[in-house]
């Protein structure tokens, strides 16, 4: 094995040391840990959830794309409008809300 030509190099210590013993858990921890994850990569999620979950994601992109564009739309109002409007004296609540946004 790859950790037994190393300890034969002299890389790490060699196999009648203690270091050498915990070494040896500690790779056959990571082997058993990649199994794991390679089994849970091979349970697919069921197809109505991950459909469910791009429309979920989509609605939510355009709803929000929409109410970004409402609040730019104020906001350049409220700035483009003269003293007497009442958008005018909302602005710095505008401009908030628009940062907000993102």
């Amino acid at each position: 094995s790859l950790v037994g030509r190393m300890a034969q190099d002299g890389e790490i210590p060699p196999m009648a040391s203690p270091t050498y013993g915990r070494i040896l858990e500690i790779v056959e921890a990571a082997y058993g840990s990649i199994r794991d994850v390679r089994s849970l990569q091979k349970v697919r999620p069921p197809f109505v959830y991950v459909h469910t979950l791009a429309v979920l994601v989509h609605v939510n992109h355009i709803l929000n794309a929409i109410s970004f564009g409402l609040t730019m739309g104020m906001t350049t109002k409220a700035a483009r409008a003269h003293a007497e409007n009442s958008l005018q004296s909302q602005l710095p609540q505008l401009v908030s809300s628009l940062f907000m946004q993102f």
